[in-house]
């Protein structure tokens, strides 16, 4: 079965690459695949599916679907435009902007929020809405593990060696992985506006809306905007689900649209346009891939085989982490991967002499730089592909690592020499 599980595995990204089926086909496949052939039990499917991710997915784009629909996108465009004249600057400016959210609010979120300005903003300034949006989610995937109330890796991380919120910033005097993954963020954010930011527009963005927007519309949405960021933001702090936070701003928009204004039809309108069902299915059988790797000792077996080859020396042994971490995340979600290598990682560091947590950082390192280089290494990469295709982008496999590489060379090489440079002894 283990054999069976790997080939299945090989199948799924050379058929995302080729872009032959569509991806919830199969994602449905692979689900049913793993469940029949009792490779996981009904049990460890379920176990296995971050459901919480597939929640705030389907709750994200109908709250979206209610903030384009009132205008939402179009009049923060318009404000962004206005202000900053040269397209180039925009270009970097809204990636950027992304990466500093996504230190709050978990990427899968963040990618979604952007996803109501990056078109308009794109179509009011001539700019490509593909590059620029594959930036937003590069940058929000690089700096969900810059703190600790980012993305689900950093929080595993920090319970797993009882890290505080500050311990992410500084450790034993040290920088720590706020200041490794933003560094690396604005280094790549600057190379990929170089690459990227002087294309022509392509056609096909969504259209903006009329000039006069319904204000008290404008108004319910971003106060449904409103409080679903800052749940999200103290999610951690109140130990509330991502679902529930989504769902407070939806049940806030569906209660004025539909008690106070009686717009049954605009509502039907929006669930029907913006609903997003797909995507999760396929999100959910990289989970449960993932869990089937994981389950029948491939990960762990690759992690050990590459480190046991290290010599024993920590600047070797931090490099190949994060060299491994690499291309494992690049291929295979992070979360799993990240519980998974932990205790290998903690009897690593007990055999070279070396603190776990430094050699944690490496770990997380190489995991978040991985998830950036292709669109299934991350929850947000595979949501903005997703969000793209609804808007008539389609993106392949192979475009996808493409238009990121310049993006990813600069963030894998910046990020592993500040670590090297914070963390080697002497």
């Amino acid at each position: 079965m283990d054999v069976f599980v790997l080939l299945v595995f090989a199948a799924v990204v050379a058929l995302v690459s080729m872009d032959l089926v569509e991806k919830h086909v199969l994602g449905a496949a692979v689900l049913a695949l793993l469940l029949f052939t009792g490779a996981l039990s009904p049990v460890e499917l379920y176990e296995a599916v971050e459901w919480d991710v597939l929640g705030v997915v389907a709750g994200m784009s109908l709250l979206t679907g209610f903030l384009r629909d009132s205008g939402f996108g179009e009049a923060v465009s318009k404000r962004i435009v206005s202000r900053v004249r040269s397209p180039r600057l925009l270009f970097f400016t809204l990636i950027l902007l992304s990466g500093f959210i996504s230190l709050f609010l978990d990427n899968v979120s963040t990618v979604s929020l952007m996803g109501l300005v990056v078109f308009y903003v794109a179509k009011e300034a001539g700019l490509n809405p593909v590059d620029l949006f594959i930036g937003v989610a590069l940058a929000a995937g690089m700096s969900g593990s810059a703190t600790m109330v980012g993305d689900p890796p950093a929080m595993i991380v920090a319970g797993y060696f009882n890290l505080s919120f500050l311990d992410f910033f500084f450790y034993r005097g040290r920088p720590s992985m706020f200041f490794i993954t933003v560094a690396a963020m604005l280094a790549s954010t600057l190379v990929y506006t170089l690459f990227h930011s002087g294309r022509s527009r392509v056609q096909g963005s969504p259209s903006a809306g009329g000039e006069g927007f319904d204000k008290v519309y404008l108004a319910e949405a971003s106060a449904s905007l409103t409080v679903t960021v800052a749940l999200l933001s103290v999610r951690n702090v109140l130990g509330l689900p991502l679902t529930l936070c989504v769902s407070a701003g939806l049940a806030l928009i569906l209660a004025a649209r539909l008690l106070v204004h009686r717009d049954y039809k605009g509502v039907l309108e929006v669930a029907r346009g913006s609903l997003e069902w797909r995507l999760p299915v396929f999100i959910a059988s990289v989970f449960a891939l993932s869990a089937g790797l994981l389950k029948y000792g491939w990960i762990d077996r690759f992690v050990a085989a590459v480190l046991s080859a290290t010599g024993g020396g920590f600047t070797a042994v931090s490099s190949v982490l994060i060299g491994v971490s690499v291309l494992a995340s690049a291929f295979i979600d992070n979360t799993p991967y990240i519980v998974a290598s932990l205790p290998l990682t903690s009897k690593l560091a007990t055999a070279i002499g070396a603190d776990p947590v430094a050699l944690a950082w490496a770990l997380l390192l190489g995991t978040t730089l991985g998830g950036c280089i292709t669109p299934i290494g991350a929850s947000s990469n595979m949501v903005a592909v997703g969000i793209l295709e609804m808007a008539g982008h389609r993106v392949s496999f192979t475009g996808f690592v493409k238009k990121a590489l310049a993006f990813n060379m600069v963030n894998v090489l910046t990020g592993w020499l500040i670590y090297l440079l914070a963390y080697s002894p002497p």
